[in-house]
């Protein structure tokens, strides 16, 4: 796992633990914290990769494929199935080489 967030580091990825996605707007996201339900609010994101645990979770996928967005969405890892990290992992990458 170190070596995964010292990639993620040397990249610039940002990761928010402990915080639930709530919303996606054009003009940034909001957070919710999973312990206390503060929202936090963020801007300046062009690309959003949601990471749930061994539950897959589309709903955020599905609320925003039904909206008609005019951005491709993709679904990957074990938000579309659930499966370990590195098979969750690889699945993930190969859609971050399509972006």
């Amino acid at each position: 796992m170190g070596a995964v967030l010292s990639r993620l580091e040397q990249h610039e990825i940002v990761v928010h633990p402990n915080r639930r996605l709530a919303e996606v707007r054009p003009d940034g996201l909001t957070f919710v914290s999973a312990f206390g339900g503060k929202p936090y609010r963020t801007e300046g994101y062009d690309t959003v990769v949601l990471v749930y645990g061994a539950v897959p979770n589309g709903a955020l996928y599905e609320r925003l494929r039904a909206e008609g967005t005019n951005c491709p969405l993709y679904i990957a890892g074990a938000a579309w199935t659930p499966r370990r990290i590195a098979e969750a992992t690889q699945h993930g990458a190969r859609i971050g080489l399509i972006i």
